[in-house]
């Protein structure tokens, strides 16, 4: 069989991941949300269908559609060994986070939480272009 096109990776010790989605163009790359995880493949589609009645989901799934289709940015995902034990992983993503908040990376992690009651999905999706609008505009502001 020919696996061309194939990608090979090792077998996990664990399943316990800290990520970072982020942007690239050109040369220039901008991280815009950081995740944790014991199941990468199942928090890569969950985002990946941006269910409204998933807040995280919804928010960082849209925020790739629109980076990706509307702004003409690459999306990727970076990720690394964590704990397997989710208190342990949340330590992990909140160092993560904090790293890059002290360099003034604009995240959208714990932004546009909204109520399910009250918020449409129409203006949560514009909430949601608008922050990356921003997290655009203060990425072209940083040197690394």
């Amino acid at each position: 069989m020919n696996f061309d096109g194939w990608v090979t990776v090792d077998f996990p010790q664990g399943t316990g991941v800290v990520y970072v989605f982020y942007a690239v163009e050109g040369g220039r790359q901008f991280p815009f949300y950081v995740g944790e995880t014991g199941s990468l493949v199942c928090r890569m589609a969950d985002h990946f269908r941006a269910s409204f009645t998933c807040p995280t989901d919804f928010n960082v799934g849209n925020a790739v559609k629109y980076l990706r289709d509307q702004k003409g940015y690459e999306v990727k995902v970076k990720f690394g060994r964590s704990f397997d034990q989710k208190p342990e992983r949340l330590k992990d993503e909140d160092k993560i986070k904090q790293e890059l908040i002290s360099k003034k990376w604009l995240l959208l992690n714990g932004e546009l939480g909204y109520d399910l009651k009250t918020q449409t999905q129409d203006a949560q999706l514009q909430l949601v272009k608008n922050l990356c609008d921003k997290i655009i505009r203060n990425s072209e502001t940083i040197s690394e």
